[in-house]
């Protein structure tokens, strides 16, 4: 696992100077220290925890999304979604895991959970490309999750201009 904390902060409930100062300075916020901890603590059943690389963590409307490089979210929700589900508890948050460098597709389809999507097109502009998610309005009116944050989740990941359109 990839963190900033050092390795002795990580096992305590204290943090030493120089961590202090990260997360006093927002280098690391209290849900990155609150993940990584857990992460840690999970050593022992979850081996593969030690390689896991969060690339970001973004909270917002009680949804925690773990962004991840390609390959580890499996790792992070663990076998029958073990790890994932002690997370969610310990966080009393719900939490959803993405793969940063996945296709497109399932990136958006997990982005937009428990959406459907319609459909997704990629307009080619002067500016660059940028892309429309075509999702279901009756849907949007039932979704726990705001447009504007399954917006800023997926420009996050996918590192491109969205427009989110309602069908």
């Amino acid at each position: 696992m990839s963190a900033d904390i050092c390795e002795v902060c990580l096992k305590s409930d204290m943090l030493c100077p120089a961590c202090q100062k990260l997360v006093d300075e927002g280098g690391i916020s209290q849900l990155e220290l609150s993940v990584s901890r857990f992460l840690h603590s999970t050593r022992e059943e979850n081996p593969a925890a030690k390689d896991i690389k969060i690339v970001e963590l973004i909270e917002s409307d009680g949804i925690v999304t773990i962004i991840t490089r390609k390959g580890d979210a499996g790792k992070i929700i663990g076998k029958s979604g073990k790890f994932i589900r002690r997370l969610s508890e310990k966080l009393n948050k719900r939490i959803k895991v993405l793969e940063q460098g996945a296709d497109i597709k399932s990136t958006i389809q997990g982005a937009i959970l428990p959406l459907a999507l319609l459909g997704i097109n990629i307009v080619y502009t002067p500016a660059g490309e940028k892309i429309k998610v075509r999702i279901s309005a009756s849907q949007l009116r039932h979704s726990p999750i705001r447009l504007e944050e399954i917006k800023k989740t997926l420009k996050s990941v996918l590192k491109k201009d969205i427009e989110i359109v309602k069908e």
